[in-house]
């Protein structure tokens, strides 16, 4: 296990940055779009060392989509309750 993380220590950052954002998600809590930002990044690092380009650009529609919602959720200007 321990030599597992030397050689994959970006991808376990990686994870622990999912695990970080899918909480701020759940907490509809702002910090999970720089998280998540940062998790697609990591991602994309990862993905790329093991050479699959197919994931790389669907990591790349994430990271769009995640600025897109992050400009998006700040400039909302009502809070409006659903439920």
């Amino acid at each position: 296990m321990y030599q597992w993380f030397i050689d994959n220590y970006v991808e376990a950052i990686a994870a622990l940055t999912g695990i970080i954002a899918i909480f701020f998600q759940i907490k509809v809590n702002s910090w999970y779009w720089p998280i998540s930002i940062l998790n697609v990044l990591l991602y994309i690092f990862v993905f790329f060392r093991a050479r699959l380009y197919a994931e790389i650009s669907l990591q790349f529609y994430y990271l769009i989509m995640s600025i897109y919602g992050w400009f998006f959720w700040t400039k909302k200007k009502n809070n409006i309750k659903i439920t």
